[in-house]
């Protein structure tokens, strides 16, 4: 799951802290991983972002690298948690077990 930004965006300003939030929640969680890239210091793929605009988010699922899911959810915590229950069937509850597994 990955997230193309710029520190002089404001609406990447915006989202950052839920995006912090969630990888912190998902650290633990081996199926997916949260990335930043930095659209100042480092070019995108425009094979897998063509769009011209920040922040972009995409998720790519494992077996479809080329098929990247577009995130088009509200720009909370909320919403990034939904996108990845809906695209990969990991839930927060199944984040928090692997983060706390003696609480299973």
């Amino acid at each position: 799951f990955i997230m193309v930004q710029a520190a002089w965006c404001s609406a990447c300003t915006e989202i950052r802290p839920q995006w912090d939030a969630l990888a912190k929640m998902m650290e633990n969680v081996d199926e997916v991983v949260i990335a930043t890239l930095d659209a100042e210091e480092n070019d995108p793929p425009s094979r897998y972002f063509p769009e011209n605009f920040i922040p972009n988010i995409k998720l790519f699922r494992k077996g479809q690298k080329n098929r990247p899911a577009k995130f088009n959810y509200a720009p909370t915590l909320e919403g990034l948690v939904e996108f990845i229950h809906e695209q990969t069937g990991i839930s927060m509850k199944d984040a928090q077990e692997a983060r706390y597994p003696a609480y299973k």
